[in-house]
Order: structure tokens, then sequence, then C-alpha cells
């Protein structure tokens, strides 16, 4: 669990760092079949330049379900002014009698180099550009009910004080066929919550042993869906 989050990490930090700005999120993981598969990403330019990206939908692996045929985009290019942010909207739909399952596109991020002129040293004027680096996001969505109440857990729990802090163990499962982002707030007396954790993306079929430091001792661990903050189940310790 802590290679998952560290690999999605450095993979955020990468892309903030060589394309100059930060998105907010990499995931999708939205229900498409109802109407509802809607999702926003912010993009934030952090640098003194305007930055001008065009986004495109692309069929994923051929190892997975595709649904690119379903998805759109807007604005299919992107102005984002210096030290100012800008919002892309994505927006899914299955086609009726489609199976339950989970559905994947790539996300095609590719920035438009504006040419600059700049003073040469003989004075003289020249033209200036740059190569860039074009990041390729994997998204997922799903159709029919998952039932992540149900099918996300964790087992053999055990929470053990080492010197001055907790440490959590157990296994943490995702018996659904689709993925979902998720976190835990450790909850104490009178329902206050006395630590949290992001976990990240539980893949489907996930089962994989945990280790986590918490700051107080608790009684209860609140699983709730990072994306929308909204808790998924409750579990006694």
């Amino acid at each position: 669990m802590k290679k998952l989050i560290k690999i999605f990490g450095i993979y955020i930090f990468i892309i903030s760092n060589i394309l100059a700005f930060d998105i907010d999120t990499t995931i999708f993981d939205q229900k498409i079949d109802d109407g509802n598969g809607y999702k926003e990403m912010v993009f934030k330019n952090k640098s003194t330049e305007n930055i001008r990206y065009k986004v495109k939908v692309l069929k994923s692996d051929e190892k997975d379900k595709d649904m690119s045929k379903w998805v759109e985009v807007s604005p299919i290019v992107l102005n984002v002014q210096p030290l100012s942010e800008k919002v892309l909207k994505i927006f899914a739909k299955a086609p009726k009698g489609i199976k339950d399952d989970e559905y994947s596109f790539m996300l095609k991020i590719e920035p438009i180099i504006i040419p600059t002129i700049s003073k040469a040293k003989e004075g003289g004027i020249k033209g200036s550009s740059s190569l860039a680096f074009v990041p390729i996001i994997k998204m997922f969505g799903y159709t029919g009910d998952p039932n992540f109440q149900e099918n996300i857990d964790l087992e053999n729990i055990n929470l053990k004080k080492v010197d001055k802090e907790y440490i959590l163990t157990g296994t943490l499962i995702n018996n659904s066929y689709a993925g979902k982002n998720i976190g835990f707030n450790f909850i104490g007396d009178n329902d206050f919550i006395v630590d949290g954790k992001w976990i990240g993306r539980l893949r489907p079929n996930f089962k994989e042993e945990i280790s986590i430091k918490v700051l107080d001792k608790f009684k209860e661990i609140s699983v709730y869906d990072a994306e929308s903050n909204k808790e998924i189940k409750r579990i006694s310790i």
C-alpha cells in the first residue's frame, strides 16, 4: 500500500513540475450508465507565461474494456493564463444494455507550443520554441452497482501501540469489479476524528497487507470515497 501511494504521488509530482501546472486529480472513476458520468479537472498554471493545451480522448489499452467512444471533454483547447486556473469538464455516458463492468480511456494533454520572439546577441531578433512533455493519463469508469459498501473491507485488523504512536495493520480488500479512490478517518470517542489517511485507488479484485501509523487510539474506521468525501462504510476495531 505504501508503494501504491508513493508511485501515485511521484506521478503527480513529475507531471506538475515538468508542465508547470497542477492537476487536482488524475482519477475519473464515475458511474457512466445513469447520465451522471461527469468530472472536473482543475489545471493551475504556476508559471508567468500563458500556456495552452489540446486535450484528446484516446482509445485504451487492448487488454482493457474501452470507453473512449462514450467520452467527451470541454473545452478541447485549454488556455490557462499566468498564475491562474482553468477547468476541464469530462462527460461520459455508456450506451443502454452495456455489461456491468469497469471500462477505461486515455486522456492526452498536449501542450501547444507558442513561439516567442527574442533578441539575438548580434542585435537582431529570432524566434524560439521548445519541446514539451506530453502526458497520457489512464482513467476508468464503471457501469452497474459494484456495491463498494459490501466489497471494500479490512480484515485481520490489529491496533498496537508502539512507543508514542499506534500501528494499524490488516488486509485491505476490494472484491468488486470496479476501482475506487478511498481514504480512512479514524474515529474515537463521541464520533471525534482523531486522525486520517488518504489510501489511494483500490483497483478491482485488490488485496494487500497494510501498516499505517495513527496518532491516537480509536474505535472505528470510517472508509470514505476520496473523490466525493462520502462515507462508504464503518469498520469497528
